[in-house]
């Protein structure tokens, strides 16, 4: 079985002992198979590599445990060849507990003068939390972008990261979405991000944040000159009052210009905090807040510092439970905004009372290019109003209206009145 076994050298440590059994404390078998040409019991050896912990050798350096396999018998090389395309198979991040062998220095070892990338830190704070290292994240710790999706990391795994982000000073953009990371975790996270400059994209969707990370987000946004300009914490179970202390920050911030908040719990105190925010705040281009509990008087206030806004140009409030009320307010302030370019208002139980309004202020508005209206109950005659708007507003060049119980000839009208503005708009943007 050379062909095997000059494989398994990859992985195995090189002090392995010649003696099958044999060898420190620290290289005691995982596994032994049997000499069968059954694959099952090594595929379940296999997956037991997965959940090989790393442990200390005699020279205080990780190792890893050794899976003793024993292929006997005729049918032994189609066995061996099942076992090893399995183990082929294996997560580079067991592969990587290997390297770390080699990587981590002993005693006797000089350290090096520079490690910009932390990449040593984390492994040393890996083995000191007795976690495997994540192969992807010591190949992103040398790059700009440190994107971690779906790595189930957990807080010692970003604790972890955060020791090596701490050394890094090679990484502008961090993005761990659905990492299952706590708020203690993302505390840890936003403290190192947020004494590092030339970090300037933050994405920590999908993760459970708490009262003490949105206090510190709100501290470190509430300060002049700070470089972050992209924000994301959608899907983050955010509270009204947590969101609503760092919306405050946003009236001193003058950096950020994209912040997304959608898929959260804000409701009229986030509203209240963002309307006082936007009426002074000159930066920020990009605001998304579909999917929270803003309702009516949610709407209202946010209106209310919308309507002398200069700089905010997309905003993003599907699925508010908007309403008429809501709705009448908002077309009020789009006859007075001056900046506003795309709006998404889908989902928001807008009826025919509230679309007059929304209406007229899409007529009046002198920056408006594109909205969305889909899943709303404006029906035939709230179509026709959307229409006349349109007819009268020629910088609008975008509309949708599906599902809003409009005719098709009128959606087509609408369509077919918009289509030539629209690929006028982008044949000048391809000349420009």
């Amino acid at each position: 079985l050379l062909a095997p076994a000059t494989y398994l050298r990859g992985w195995i440590p090189r002090s392995l002992p010649a003696a099958a059994g044999e060898g420190t404390p620290c290289m005691r078998p995982l596994a032994r198979v049997p000499s069968t040409s059954n694959p099952a019991p090594c595929a379940r050896a296999v997956d037991g590599l997965r959940r090989l912990p790393v442990c200390e050798g005699g020279s205080g350096r990780p190792a890893l445990a050794p899976v003793l396999v024993n292929f006997g018998g005729d049918g032994g090389w189609p066995a061996a060849a099942s076992c090893f395309g399995a183990m082929a198979a294996v997560d580079d991040d067991i592969l990587l507990r290997s390297e770390a062998h080699d990587l981590l220095p002993s005693d006797d070892d000089e350290p090096p003068e520079e490690d910009q990338f932390g990449r040593m830190v984390y492994l040393r704070k890996c083995s000191e939390l007795g976690i495997s290292p994540v192969s992807q994240i010591m190949k992103f710790l040398e790059m700009r972008d440190m994107h971690i999706h779906h790595y189930g990391l957990g807080l010692k795994g970003t604790l972890a990261l955060a020791s090596a982000m701490e050394a890094n000073s090679v990484i502008t953009s961090v993005r761990l979405t659905n990492n299952n990371i706590p708020d203690e975790g993302l505390l840890q996270i936003v403290k190192i991000v947020s004494s590092k400059p030339h970090i300037v994209e933050l994405d920590l969707s999908g993760n459970k944040i708490g009262s003490s990370t949105c206090k510190a987000l709100a501290e470190w946004l509430g300060k002049r000159g700070v470089q972050l300009s992209s924000l994301i914490l959608n899907h983050m179970h955010m509270s009204d009052k947590d969101a609503a202390g760092l919306c405050v920050s946003l009236e001193q911030n003058d950096g950020l210009r994209v912040l997304d908040l959608s898929n959260n719990a804000l409701g009229e105190k986030s509203a209240a905090a963002l309307s006082a925010a936007l009426s002074t705040n000159l930066v920020l281009t990009d605001l998304n807040l579909s999917w929270n509990q803003l309702r009516p008087k949610g709407v209202c206030s946010l209106a209310d510092g919308l309507s002398p806004n200069l700089s905010l140009q997309m905003l993003g409030l599907a699925w508010c439970g908007m309403q008429d009320a809501g709705a009448q307010a908002f077309g009020d302030m789009l006859a007075n905004n001056q900046a506003l370019a795309d709006v998404d208002l889908c989902g928001n139980q807008i009826t025919l009372m509230g679309i007059g309004s929304l209406a007229s202020g899409i007529a009046q508005s002198v920056s408006l290019a594109a909205i969305a209206l889909d899943n709303n109950d404006i029906r035939e005659e709230g179509g026709q109003k959307l229409l006349e708007a349109v007819q009268r507003n020629d910088g609008v060049v975008k509309m949708r209206l599906d599902n809003t119980n409009t005719s098709y000839e009128l959606r087509m009208a609408i369509e077919q009145l918009l289509e030539p503005r629209l690929a006028a708009q982008q044949a000048h943007h391809l000349c420009a």
